[in-house]
């Protein structure tokens, strides 16, 4: 009856008899017997010496001798971390940035394959995997800390922003947003030069040459030579891959191409000035636009491909690049996310938060036009917070949000909109949706739809993953290896595509449309190509039934094959 315990950000103990001190530690070891997490707000009696704890750590018993505590953490099987952002990549793994939890890591492995473990403390909020770098990561902590790992599983995070030093810093929510493309054609910002150590034989035109990337560290770039390469002769050759990581910083919006090169300190460039109130931002799928939540409607960012320098890609640089564009009007306010549609960026959709505020879905079919704008597609769907939203992998028509309610998905552009209350999600808040939009042979969870929920931990739902067939099956007699110098883009297509490619010698080349069973379904005009410039032939797909196809190269003895999806 003496004593009075008191919850505040750490546990005290005081009364009449007893000095008041802290009872509890909430920076120690979580093994340490002393340890209670941080920010408590509830506490129950089990009987007079275990006392139950509710914090922000979820739950933790403490018994008391009459004269001390000792504390131990009852978490298990007990599924309430409140997530902020998350990351995937192509294996599925998930990262998360939780509140008061640090940024949360499951790698679907061992005895408890859904155990999470805290690789970064604190207030966790922007976070990424990278499907091109093995292990590369990225997290952060408040106030613009961003953190990055070469390799999540084998060694640790460090900071990577210091280059930026003008002043502007990011508030409490760290947001930052990764672009990733192993093969874009415009790509001229890291170039190699290779020589044949050879001193007697010449390589031929074909051979495959490898040298250490310098946009991702740790890894090789391939490139296969278009002429003969004499012996100790050189040749050089740019870097197709493009990797951007973009952070907002308060007042501005920083880039480097440098994230994953852990060999130096990356170079931030300002893209854009005057940027505040952004909640989130995305790249399109080409690389060419980025596209900003705000307080005040959406903002773009666009020209991204042609600006690899400071002098192209800062706002003081001699020859800037970038435009950026403002979409405002029609009740486009509060924007908390926006959704570009991986085949054409001209489609986007944006979501507002705050309650009575009427619609919350907008969408846009000319996002990267001069007089963009958007219309409501709210349909039947509650006049409720939305936080997130994708647009699914294969069909633009399907659109998902995470609202204050759960998750909820239309599949006829925002006419209906129906709560997807199963297996566990519930109505609690989904503050951050993923969907693998990546389709290569390294991908094993291409359109797999995440969800970080902000009170019941990670969900995925793998019902509407694109399944591709087998190359294998009913294909002979031609070398369909798939090949990163034959791109198509977009990629799915709907009518029109465009086959990318490099011509390795000077010879008449063919292109054809083939389908799984190895049967040419449609020829292809190839034109005047050539041998010293990157080669775009536009072909017209729309007349095929939806499904998998294969552009097929065939210059000689150099033939190629790219992969993509027909949809609807």
């Amino acid at each position: 009856p003496g004593v009075v315990l008191v919850a505040g950000v750490t546990l005290w103990i005081a009364g009449p008899n007893h000095q008041p001190e802290q009872a509890a530690l909430n920076f120690a070891s979580p093994f340490s017997p002393y340890y209670v997490h941080s920010d408590i707000h509830h506490l129950s009696w089990l009987d007079n010496n275990n006392l139950l704890i509710g914090c922000d750590g979820g739950i933790h018993i403490g018994t008391y001798d009459g004269a001390t505590f000792t504390f131990g953490i009852r978490n298990n099987g007990y599924n309430v971390t409140q997530f902020y952002s998350i990351g995937i990549d192509g294996d599925g793994k998930v990262i998360g940035g939780t509140q008061d939890n640090g940024t949360q890591y499951v790698k679907f492995e061992g005895q408890n394959p859904q155990a999470a473990v805290r690789v970064i403390g604190g207030d966790g909020f922007t976070c990424d995997l990278s499907t091109l770098l093995p292990g590369g990561a990225i997290g952060s902590v408040y106030n613009g800390d961003f953190q990055r790992s070469l390799n999540i599983n084998t060694s640790g995070f460090s900071g990577f922003v210091s280059d930026i030093s003008t002043g502007d810093f990011g508030g409490f929510y760290t947001l930052g947003a990764l672009y990733e493309n192993d093969y874009d054609w415009k790509a001229t910002g890291v170039s190699y030069t290779y020589t044949n150590p050879d001193t007697r034989d010449a390589l031929l035109p074909g051979e495959i040459v490898t040298v250490a990337s310098e946009v991702l560290t740790g890894q090789e770039f391939k490139h296969a030579l278009k002429d003969t390469l004499g012996p100790e002769k050189s040749v050089s050759f740019f870097d197709k891959t493009n990797v951007m990581y973009a952070v907002d910083q308060g007042s501005a919006i920083y880039l480097t191409r440098e994230v994953w090169n852990f060999q130096t300190v990356p170079e931030f460039w300002k893209i854009a000035d005057n940027q505040s109130g952004i909640n989130q931002m995305a790249f399109s799928h080409d690389g060419d636009h980025l596209f900003l939540a705000k307080l005040g409607g959406v903002a773009r960012i666009s020209g991204l491909r042609d600006a690899w320098d400071e002098a192209t890609a800062d706002v003081e640089g001699s020859e800037y690049a970038l435009t950026v564009s403002n979409i405002i009007g029609g009740g486009l306010n509060s924007v908390s996310d926006v959704a570009v549609d991986r085949s054409d960026a001209d489609h986007v959709v944006a979501v507002r938060y705050g309650y009575n505020a009427g619609v919350h879905v907008f969408e846009s079919f000319n996002a990267t036009e001069p007089g963009a704008s958007f219309t409501s597609i709210q349909g039947d769907l509650p006049d409720i917070p939305v936080y997130a939203v994708e647009i699914d992998y294969s069909d633009p028509n399907i659109i998902y949000l995470g609202t204050e309610e759960g998750i909820y998905v239309t599949e006829d552009g925002g006419e209906t909109w129906i709560n997807q209350v199963v297996n566990g999600v519930e109505r609690t808040p989904v503050f951050d949706l993923r969907i693998q939009n990546t389709y290569s042979g390294r991908i094993n969870n291409t359109g797999v739809v995440y969800a970080g929920t902000h009170g019941r931990g990670f969900f995925k739902m793998e019902n509407r993953l694109v399944e591709f067939d087998s190359l294998s099956i009913g294909i002979k007699e031609v070398d369909l290896t798939l090949n990163t110098n034959l791109k198509v883009f977009p990629n799915p297509v709907v009518d029109n595509a465009t086959v990318a490619f490099d011509l390795n010698k000077n010879e008449r080349a063919s292109l054809s449309v083939m389908n799984l069973s190895g049967q040419i379904v449609k020829t292809i005009n190839a034109g005047n190509l050539s041998v010293t410039n990157e080669n775009l032939v536009e072909f017209n797909v729309a007349e095929l039934p939806v499904g998998t196809y294969l552009v097929h190269l065939n210059n000689g003895s150099d033939q190629r094959t790219a992969r993509f999806i027909k949809t609807n």
